[in-house]
């Protein structure tokens, strides 16, 4: 529940951007899709920085908002490209496990 609500957030402030249609044949072109359902104990993720098994070796890669744009690619960043990436921006993963997020505001919404 708490996605679908940063979800609905994300929406309203960025309409087009991304979609909660699970079904891959209905969704939008060209958005951004949130799997809210995925986002519980037990689901199966891709873990960050882990290679899907889909051609040219995609890789699964933590975003900058900056780059979190209609323009992004899915299946951009590949094998090949992540350690380029990784020397560029450094890993954008590491402090993940040592910054709490707090959500309390979308209680509000």
């Amino acid at each position: 529940m708490l996605l679908q609500a940063v979800a609905s957030i994300v929406d309203q402030k960025n309409p087009g951007l991304i979609t909660l249609e699970r079904s891959v044949n209905k969704r939008p072109a060209g958005r951004i899709y949130v799997d809210a359902h995925q986002n519980s104990r037990g689901q199966s993720l891709a873990a960050v920085y882990s290679v899907r098994a889909f051609p040219h070796a995609p890789v699964s890669v933590p975003l900058t908002l900056k780059e979190l744009t209609a323009k992004m690619i899915p299946g951009m960043w590949t094998i090949k490209s992540m350690p380029s990436r990784i020397e560029k921006l450094g890993d954008l993963w590491a402090e993940f496990w040592r910054t709490r997020q707090n959500l309390d505001v979308l209680q509000k919404h």
